[in-house]
């Protein structure tokens, strides 16, 4: 069974999608958005907001493909609430194989002297704390992995240009166990799907 925080996100929709359809496996998606019941997905997909119809169709895909699918709302930087969602999802599908962060917020907060401390220690909180309540809460799995999704915009900085919550953030990330560099993701269509590079996350195949 894996675990994917941010999973209702672009990132997390995507790799959520290529681990049901390429291996059927057990998920969980971790957001701090309230989940909406399957019933109202093909609703969703009719949205006319483009983002809540990509959302509807990624969950119905993800569905048909994946051997079990759950949707938890929790802040994956709040302790205590990922302790309990992640308990949960222990009772309803076992042993957590594997965990793919992804959660993340956009930094719009503008460059340095522009910007409070508080902006830039909320786009810090999923990536930085989340990561370590992550670490905590998923020390008794003794996972295959922990994906840590980053950022190519620590690398070329013009591009991230007064980005500096979500470069700090994904500096943090690439001095932790495995990160991968992501490029800019496009939410609301299916450019948000990876290519055949995903494919090289396992050498194996994972533990259902």
């Amino acid at each position: 069974m894996y675990l994917v925080t941010g999973g209702l996100g672009g990132v997390g929709l995507a790799l959520a999608r290529h681990l049901a359809e390429h291996w059927r496996a057990r998920l969980i998606l971790l957001s701090r958005r309230e989940p909406s019941p399957p019933e109202s997905w093909a609703a969703l997909a009719g949205s006319a907001d483009p983002r809540e119809a990509h959302l509807g169709r990624e969950l119905i895909a993800i569905a048909s493909h994946a051997s079990a699918l759950r949707l938890v709302a929790a802040d994956v930087a709040n302790p205590a609430a990922l302790s309990a969602a992640v308990a949960a999802a222990r009772r309803a599908f076992g042993t957590i194989h594997g965990c793919l962060h992804c959660a993340g917020l956009a930094d719009y907060a503008g460059v340095v002297m522009r910007r409070g401390r508080e902006a830039t220690l909320a786009v810090l909180r999923p990536k930085l704390h989340g990561a370590l309540a992550l670490v905590t809460a998923l020390e008794p799995d003794r996972l295959d992995f922990l994906l840590l999704c980053s950022s190519l915009g620590t690398v070329p900085f013009p591009t991230k240009f007064g980005q500096i919550g979500h470069a700090a953030g994904c500096e943090f990330l690439d001095g932790r166990i495995v990160s991968i560099d992501w490029d800019d993701w496009t939410e609301a269509g299916m450019s948000s799907r990876p290519g055949t590079g995903c494919a090289g996350f396992w050498a194996t195949p994972p533990s259902p």
